[in-house]
């Protein structure tokens, strides 16, 4: 016989379930029981083992050991129970790395396979064959194997070859003494490798689970005898007549099938379930058991007790019972330890109290009952059937021990009975020590349906209690309501009616504190008393249920169905009440719940109100509104004060005019009484304070409209019922908001022009702005004869200051002429001239101009300051009808210009002084004049802020202060926010601005078409542009982020400049440097010219930079083409004669800088215009434009504009059109908004795309 050459290493099952994850465990326990490893190989050197697992098929397995310093705590997994005291015999290890060919190769189930194996083995070898060792038969190692020879194939050198791991790595092996088992040479390896199509499937192979087997829970009945007892386990009871007559506890313990398929302990405690439960039984019974023990120890009661027993008649938690019956439902038997026959495991268990009339206590006769006592009689049921025996187990169930054939109450055992269910049989309960067979009995167990706590069942064991006939009423009152929480209450006597506690009451709760009401809905019940939420918690176990759902315990049950049926009832009627638990009203919305809803509510039946606190008496006032105002003239505005009748009832204004603005529908007076603000009378008002506010910051006592106010006149005439006080002004200005209603003057006899019928138009307007000492905006297109205009409403005022009589309108069917003849008598008087200022530019057209239309007025030009003049303004100015001077000047004399007073000041091309911040902006604002006109075509340029600007000068009241002026109108607008606010902006300043376009009045107006010329570069000025854009990006990325510094603004601005002077000429760039590159867009121009002059064609050729001119120009004179040349280094003087000698003379080209020829010319001579360079101001290439396209040109005007393609250009055209588009939203009703020059249109100036 063949014996292993050194004593087999142990490995404890604690190690085991501390090294492997408890799936891979027992997976490998059951493996070892199935005798699954073969050819074990012991290395004892190296503390290594090995072995081939058969699974799948045939895997190698090796396992690393360290050796434990001593036996752990043992349990009954380890060894068998006859050899537990001689532990220390074995060797015992622990594993420390484990490898294994299958897919998982780390730490798997056949390791765990190969260690309990070697175990088992460990053990035979030292305690001797499974014969003489008979109890390792019964023990868990109880996988028995005929001798130690029959799995050690291996054990010195003579005996056969091992065969080697193969899949094995030596690196993985530690630094081995040996790597063959003990005295055996090194032979080849015998590979033991699968088909390729079995390694393909291997991993979809799922093995087989090894049957479990099942677990049963044994119930038993012990007496109590004392305290500890009670605590501990007490005593064994041993009949049934104990059972039935003992203070008995119900204890409970696991079992498990035995050799003999009987229910045997078998070693099980409970504490042997605490890490997942024992390979041999079904998992999911092990973890059920478990978690009963872990629940119960968390009880924090039964710690004293064996590990065997758990005392159910002390369990503290429900949820006891209900893991006990997920156990039942999983399988586990439930068995019964004698006396106990069988276990009957029920769906419920349940108690009440049923009230009688008391026998003895008064008659029992139908008029006497009510003033008898009361009996009340507990009862206990499980499953319905009345309970005999009650035996209460915690708080929460209910046991009764029912003796077969006692009655037929108890009768046969039911199909609650668990499969398997019986008295337990076999040594451990047939021939325990200390129980007698006798005579069994039947233990019965429900959950109870509500909690009993102690007191409640102490009064349940008893044969219930007497009210006296005297105590009755009291009892109704207060202590049925008290009973009816903790147990349900019925009636057992016709004449005892209960309240129904399946009817909800709907109860509405109005606390009042001031002017607030607090609500709180709730559903009330009876039997018990209690009050339940309006609305299930979100979760709970009412929320969805229909019909009666909820325990019998302290919160009682509700009735869904019926709460359903009252809740649509009353939303039917009230549709926004009894939505929400709880609900705040406030002021008005208080006011109107009280005095409108509330007292429905509580007519109705269907809902109980209280009360509580000080209910306010509110007052709901309806009729119709009546307004009325009181006006009082100041200087440049009027004071309101308005009121507002309902009836014969004033009321507070400040209070109406807060709530109309903060947007609300009702509001609540001082005096409890409150209107609703639905009616049309109160929109208008609304309306009116809304724009009032945005414009004059109207506040709830000071309501004020400023003279220049229109829009908001005309709004408060439509809403008063009466106005009193200073009204003269309003009939004065009626005509304003309406231009067809204006009054007519007559055209003054010094006016030697026709004017056309907008012409007319226009000077009505005028003279009525005039005459009621008012500003505006005449903003005609550029040629549509705005200077005549002007000039007709001077010479109207000249004469009517003169007191000379005019005379009746002319015809107008003619247009305007210059035929007249010249040399009319002056109409000059005492009162003081007009002021006229313009672009230097422009001055000279002034003066011919009035000339022309208006002889007989003394217009003198101021073209020199005083000091150069040697006279001052004062003097200069005596006797003259109009003075006539430039934006310089005026500023430089700005002392005296604002110092004296004017009959009227007319600011020209008024967009010259658009800044605000500017000097000439300072200076135009502080002009004495009672009237104020600013003429321009363009009002808005570049932003909103211009317009204010003009705005300020022209009508100084009318937008207010321009911080609030950006804050409501301009960011609003321009950043998209409230693009609506463009409409009360142009519905403001309608009154004041007139603007005609071309296309609308003067029809006979040849056509103009534009072009857009785009100039491809040439490859050396494209490297040259691409070079400068590149250095110039880097630098001014890096500053958008903070545009408000005026450092940073500056720098940017001049890269801009830079690189459109680049996409326009190189050798005007940084003093010349690329004066050897050719400008593309110059020959293109050359090339134009050429045959533009050929075809007899007159032109304009327009630049912002005036070196880009004068090298056109050079270029012209080398080639010998006639040419005018006009900037702004050309004397004033000599710009009338330049225009002259272009007008009439032979030179085709006329070359003029943008800012010096864009404004104020006349040269209809040209019918083809150039525009070199493109500029973010759409306004400013328009009114170049109209040099050529105004009235007076009889052919059809063509329009170039010439763009470098891949420039800045290009992205300079797209600003344009939108800042056209604002324009337009202004101008002509528009509905679009856009935004002025910004960080972000500043960064698409230098994308990408411009490279």
């Amino acid at each position: 016989m063949r014996t292993p050459p050194l004593l087999l290493p142990a490995v404890a099952y604690r190690e085991l379930t501390e090294y492997f994850d408890p799936g891979s465990l027992n997976r490998g326990v059951a493996y070892a029981q199935e005798k699954r490893i073969v050819e074990v190989a012991w290395f004892p050197d190296d503390s290594v083992i090995e072995a081939f697992v058969d699974g799948s098929y045939s895997y190698s397995v090796h396992v690393e050991l360290v050796e434990a310093e001593g036996p752990r705590e043992l349990d009954f997994m380890d060894l068998p129970l006859l050899a537990r005291d001689r532990a220390d015999e074995l060797q015992w290890f622990a594993p420390s790395m484990c490898f294994c060919t299958c897919p998982v190769q780390r730490d798997c189930k056949h390791a765990a396979a190969l260690l309990r194996w070697v175990t088992a083995l460990a053990c035979v070898q030292k305690f001797g064959g499974v014969g003489h060792l008979s109890p390792l038969a019964d023990a868990p190692l109880g996988f028995a194997v005929d001798s130690v020879a029959e799995a050690v194939v291996c054990r010195n050198e003579a005996e056969a070859p091992f065969r080697q791991l193969a899949p094995i790595p030596h690196d993985r092996r530690g630094t081995l003494a040996s790597e063959n088992p003990v005295g055996l040479p090194a032979e080849e390896p015998v590979q033991n490798t699968p088909p390729a199509w079995r390694k393909a499937l291997q991993s979809l192979y799922v093995e087989d689970p090894p049957a479990r087997g099942g677990l049963a829970i044994a119930f038993e009945l012990q007496q109590r005898t004392s305290w500890f007892e009670h605590r501990s386990r007490g005593s064994a009871v041993v009949s049934a007549e104990d059972a039935v007559d003992s203070d008995v506890h119900v204890i409970i313990r696991p079992m498990c099938r035995g050799q003999r398929d009987s229910w045997i302990k078998g070693g099980l405690t409970w504490r042997s379930f605490m890490s997942g439960g024992d390979f041999r039984f079904d998992r999911e019974q092990a973890s059920m058991l478990g978690q009963i023990y872990r629940l119960y120890l968390s009880e924090g009661v039964g710690r004293a007790m064996s590990e065997d027993h758990i005392n159910l008649s002390i369990a503290g938690s429900k949820f006891m019972f209900e893991l006990l019956d997920r156990a039942r439902q999983m399988g586990v038997a439930f068995i019964g330890v004698a006396p106990i026959e069988s276990v009957q495991w029920a769906d419920n268990a349940s108690f009440e109290f049923s009230i009688s009339n008391a026998e003895g206590t008064g008659s029992n006769t139908e008029g006497t009952r009510e003033h008898s006592g009361l009996q009340l009689t507990p009862t206990l049921t499980i499953d319905g059937e009345p309970v005999r025996r009650p035996k209460f187990l915690g708080s929460h169930a209910l046991a009764d021990i029912i003796i077969p054939g006692e009655d037929d109450a108890a009768g046969e055992s039911d199909d609650n009975t668990s499969a398997g269910e019986g008295a337990a049989t076999g040594p451990t309960a047939a021939s325990r020590p200390g129980v007698q067979s006798r005579r069994g009995v039947q233990l019965r167990i429900g959950r109870l349906d509500r909690t009993a706590h102690e007191g409640m069942q102490q009064l349940l064991l008893s044969d219930g209690f007497t009210v006296p006939a005297e105590d009755r009423e009291e009892f109704f009152d207060e202590g049925l309501s008290v009973l009816s929480q903790a147990a349900a209450v019925v009636s057992a006597d016709p004449s005892i009616e209960l309240p129904d506690s399946s009817t909800p009451q709907l109860n509405l709760t109005a606390s009042f504190t001031g002017d607030r009401v607090d609500l709180s809905w709730q559903w009330r019940y009876q039997l018990p008393n209690r009050c339940l939420p309006l609305n299930p918690p979100a979760g709970s176990e009412f929320e969805g249920s229909a019909g009666v759902a909820g325990s019998a315990g302290a919160s009682g049950q509700r009735n869904i169905e019926a709460e359903r049926g009252i809740l649509a009832e009353v939303h039917r009627q009230w549709p926004d009440q009894a939505r929400e638990d709880t609900l705040v009203f406030e002021g008005v919305e208080a006011a109107q719940f009280t005095a409108e809803v509330l007292p429905q509510l509580e007519a109705s039946p269907l809902i109980e109100v209280s009360v509580f606190g000080t209910r306010p008496d509110y007052v709901h006032i309806e009729g119709t509104p009546n307004v009325s105002a009181v006006v009082n003239e100041r200087n440049d505005w009027f004071d309101l004060a308005m009121s507002v009748h309902v009836g014969e009832r004033e009321l507070p204004f400040a209070t109406v005019f807060t709530a109309l603005a903060r947007g609300e529908d009702a509001v609540l007076m001082p005096d409890n009484s409150y209107i609703t603000l639905d009616h049309p009378v109160f929109d208008k008002l609304r309306d009116l304070i809304r724009e009032a506010t945005v414009l004059q910051e109207w506040t709830p006592t000071k309501q004020r409209i400023d003279k220049h106010q229109v829009d908001q006149f005309k709004a408060l005439e439509d809403i008063a019922d009466s106005i009193e006080g200073d009204t003269e002004w309003f009939e004065r200005i009626r005509g304003l908001a309406q231009a067809e209603e204006l009054p007519t003057a007559a055209l003054p006899k010094g006016l030697h022009a026709t004017l056309r019928d907008y012409q007319r138009e226009g000077f009505q307007w005028l003279s009525f702005l005039y005459d009621a000492s008012l500003g505006g905006i005449l903003a005609d297109d550029m040629g549509l004869g705005k200077t005549v205009q002007t000039l007709a409403l001077i010479a109207h005022a000249r004469e009517t200051a003169a007191g000379e009589e005019a005379e009746p309108p002319a015809d107008t069917s003619a247009p305007a002429s210059t035929d007249h003849p010249a040399g009319a008598d002056s109409v000059t008087g005492t009162s003081a001239p007009f002021l006229v200022v313009a672009p230097s530019s422009v001055v000279g057209v002034w003066q011919a101009e009035a000339a022309r239309f208006t002889p007989g007025l003394d217009v003198r030009v101021m073209n020199q300051t005083s000091k150069k003049r040697g006279t001052s303004l004062e003097q200069a100015r005596s006797g003259a009808d109009v003075i006539v001077t430039s934006y310089t000047l005026m500023r430089r004399d700005s002392e005296e210009y604002t110092a004296l007073p004017w009959a009227g000041a007319v600011f020209d091309e008024a967009q010259a002084i658009k800044n605000r911040q500017s000097k000439g902006f300072a200076a135009a604002s502080k002009i004495q004049a009672p009237f104020r006109l600013v003429i321009t075509g363009t009002p808005m340029e570049n932003a909103l802020a211009d317009f204010w600007s003009l705005l300020r000068i022209a009508v100084p009241g009318l937008m207010g202060a321009y911080r609030r002026f950006n804050q409501e109108f301009a960011k609003p607008i321009e950043s998209g926010e409230a693009p609506e606010r463009m409409l009360l902006l142009r519905r403001t300043v309608r009154p004041f601005m007139l603007r005609r376009t071309k296309e609308l009045v003067a029809k006979d107006l040849p056509a103009k078409q534009e072009s857009i010329i785009s100039v491809e570069l040439t490859p050396a000025h494209s490297r040259a542009y691409n070079t400068l854009l590149q250095r110039e990006r880097k630098k001014v990325l890096r500053l958008l982020d903070d545009m408000d510094v005026d450092g940073n603004r500056m720098t940017v601005f001049r890269s801009l400049t830079l690189l459109r002077m680049m996409a326009l000429d190189p050798a005007i760039v940084e003093g010349g440097s690329y004066s050897s590159i050719e400008s593309s867009k110059m020959q293109t121009l050359l090339e134009s010219l050429g045959r533009v002059i050929d075809e007899g064609h007159r032109v304009i050729v327009f630049s912002q930079f005036t070196s880009f001119l004068q090298r056109i120009s050079d270029e012209l004179t080398s080639r010998g083409a006639a040419h005018l040349y006009l900037d702004g280094s050309v004397p004033m003087s000599a710009r009338a004669d330049l225009v002259t000698e272009f007008q009439e003379g032979s030179a085709p080209v006329f070359l003029i800088s943008l800012k010096a020829g864009g404004s104020g010319l006349t040269l209809t001579a040209a019918d083809y215009v150039f525009i070199m360079d493109p500029w973010w101001n759409p306004a400013a290439e328009a009114q170049a434009v109209d040099r050529a396209h105004r009235i007076g040109q009889d052919k059809k005007v063509m329009v170039y504009r010439l763009v470098a393609q891949g420039t800045i250009e290009e992205k300079v055209v797209e600003l344009q059109q939108r800042k056209a588009h604002l324009f337009d939203s202004l101008m002509d009703g528009g509905a679009g908004f856009a935004r002025g020059i910004s960080a972000d249109d500043l960064r698409e100036l230098f994308g990408e795309a411009d490279g």
